[in-house]
């Protein structure tokens, strides 16, 4: 777990501290957060098939689906916002890419904290958000997909 969350660290700072790094970053979050409340409400309108169910048995196939497909508009979306409010060119396709493998990256690392929590016998990691657990239960996601955000930066220009 400490080369787990280093790592995420490292990542939020080398993203920072890149050109257009405070355009970027908040893209770990979009992708993260975005994925995660659609692929809730996804999957609680539409989810008949289960996804893994031996590590998060609430978690469906239909939620998975929906929560990237919202998560490459809102990335877009973002690219947007950007673009207007900042003035710059935006590369449309590398976004949406982005966020095709954020959502995958974040939706693996919120599996993969279930799995451990099922493996241990426990419901949250911590208590520091009331019904929430703790730190790691709400960034479980952020700490998954940054570190690949700041590989995916070596490859792709957002914005120039």
């Amino acid at each position: 777990m400490f080369v787990y969350v280093s790592a995420a660290a490292v990542s939020v700072v080398s993203i920072s501290r890149s050109e257009y790094g405070g355009f970027i970053l908040p893209m770990v979050f979009i992708g993260s957060w975005i994925t995660d409340s659609f692929a809730f409400f996804c999957g609680s309108f539409f989810g008949k098939h289960k996804l893994i169910p031996r590590v998060s048995p609430k978690k469906t196939v239909e939620g998975s689906v929906g929560g990237t497909v919202f998560c490459c508009l809102f990335t877009a979306l973002y690219g947007f916002v950007v673009s207007a409010a900042a003035g710059i060119a935006v590369d449309y396709a590398a976004l949406i890419g982005t966020g095709l493998l954020l959502s995958i990256a974040s939706q693996i690392g919120d599996l993969n904290a279930s799995y451990i929590k099922r493996e241990h016998g426990i419901k949250d990691f911590g208590d520091m958000f009331p019904g929430h657990g703790g730190m790691l239960d709400r960034f479980d996601s952020v700490i998954a997909s940054v570190p690949f955000l700041y590989v995916l930066t070596k490859f792709f220009t957002y914005f120039r």
